[in-house]
């Protein structure tokens, strides 16, 4: 049944699991949208042109699905609500470490940064 709406089946464990591994994806997701801001932030102070250097960095070694989202999927008519729907991923994800007795907080603040800064940091890439 899973393989009619999946190209990747993969099990991981008891009933839940799922679920957990989603958590995980999206928080590293957010993470990884905080490191591409602070990236932008520092090239736009050098006076370069972010939007190439995005482009750029989708072709090497640091290319993600964070980075390829930019633009194509979260854009500047859809990142509010994004950035709201993300938000609450990471409260969901952050729940469910302190529910099984783990400290999440350094991933969930970094989690957080990249949801409060996908607003300015799409619209910076679309000036």
């Amino acid at each position: 049944m899973f393989r009619s709406f999946s190209r990747q089946v993969v099990h991981l464990g008891d009933a839940g699991a799922g679920q957990t591994a989603k958590l995980f994806n999206n928080a590293l997701l957010m993470m990884n949208q905080a490191a591409i801001a602070e990236t932008v932030d520092l090239a736009t102070r050098l006076e370069l042109d972010p939007v190439p250097l995005v482009e750029v960095l989708k072709l090497g070694s640091a290319a993600s699905a964070a980075l390829s989202l930019l633009n194509t999927m979260v854009r500047p008519d859809n990142v509010d609500h994004l950035s709201a729907a993300e938000a609450l991923d990471m409260q969901l994800f952050d729940q469910a470490m302190r529910q099984a007795g783990i400290d999440s907080t350094p991933a969930t603040e970094r989690g957080l940064a990249g949801v409060h800064g996908l607003t300015q940091l799409v619209h910076r890439l679309s000036a």
